[in-house]
């Protein structure tokens, strides 16, 4: 009941706003729109029945028409952006509601805006995308939306690994990474075109490939992403934040997910994630697996 009152709440103070735009009460309402949105954020946060409820109540297209009028300096956008994030990331159950909501493509519109002092948004954005391509049934969906495109942006932010030492990536490149390579990896014929007919889509820093093409049947990445992302993994067991002295936890079987998809890739991909002892880490990773009474 509570959820539900916060939603019918946030729902008409939205409405009132709309129609008292010109009026000077209405930095007052959106204050308090956004303490709603905050406490919604809150409430379906690591609860994956209030997140379901919340999406089957309509909460998703509610989001959809505050966002679609709202820029990435709006003071509701990193709110609401946090409530869809939080949704998308605690139940795959409600992504089947995403397309009628519109949602996919506002993401894509946010994760493509250009950066500003108030890029929180825009991280959250990600954030979601990300959350989204751990779900193979929304790769067509994120690929129309051009999701690929708007993600390997942030893959061109260093130079090509050859020109440039970068000890550890950022956390937009880290989300982005993680979110490209599922989407693009997760490919039906991915990885099994001869060499000499592959149509591969690059991951090399500035040099990285910036349209994605359908005809897509391999996946190259340089060897520091291919190390990030096996720290990554390390971190993520360890329960320890990656990058460093950041407030990013990745979920083991997320990142073993973007790992798998990376093997997909090619040959070439095998071949380091191999050289940076993907063995020793995997079995590691399955030693510390809670098997429950399977494990018995």
């Amino acid at each position: 009941g509570v959820l539900e009152g916060l939603m019918t709440l946030v729902s008409e103070l939205e409405l009132r706003g709309r129609s008292a735009q010109r009026n000077s009460s209405v930095s007052y309402l959106e204050t308090f729109v956004q303490a709603l949105y905050r406490a919604l954020g809150e409430t379906v946060y690591d609860n994956v029945v209030n997140a379901e409820l919340a999406a089957h109540f309509g909460l998703l297209k509610v989001v959809q028409a505050s966002l679609s009028k709202r820029t990435e300096e709006d003071m509701l956008t990193e709110p609401i952006l946090t409530v869809v994030n939080n949704i998308i990331g605690m139940s795959q159950s409600t992504h089947p509601l995403l397309h009628d909501a519109g949602i996919v493509p506002l993401l894509v519109r946010f994760v493509g805006c250009q950066q500003t002092a108030h890029d929180n948004g825009q991280q959250i954005a990600t954030a979601a995308l990300a959350n989204l391509s751990n779900n193979h049934a929304m790769r067509e969906q994120m690929i129309r939306s051009g999701a690929v495109e708007v993600l390997a942006t942030a893959l061109l932010q260093f130079p090509p690994e050859s020109e440039h030492v970068v000890p550890f990536p950022t956390v937009s490149y880290m989300q982005s990474l993680s979110a490209v390579v599922k989407i693009v990896g997760g490919g039906a014929m991915m990885g099994l075109a001869p060499e000499e007919e592959a149509i591969t889509f690059s991951v090399n820093g500035s040099a990285s490939t910036r349209q994605y093409d359908e005809r897509t049947n391999q996946l190259e990445l340089d060897h520091r992403s291919v190390r990030w992302m096996l720290e990554y993994l390390s971190a993520s067991m360890a329960d320890e934040p990656y990058p460093p002295n950041t407030n990013i936890y990745g979920t083991p079987w997320k990142v073993a997910l973007s790992i798998s998809c990376i093997a997909r890739g090619s040959r070439k991909n095998r071949r380091l994630l191999c050289d940076n002892g993907v063995w020793t880490l995997l079995l590691s990773a399955i030693a510390h697996l809670d098997l429950g009474p399977l494990g018995a």
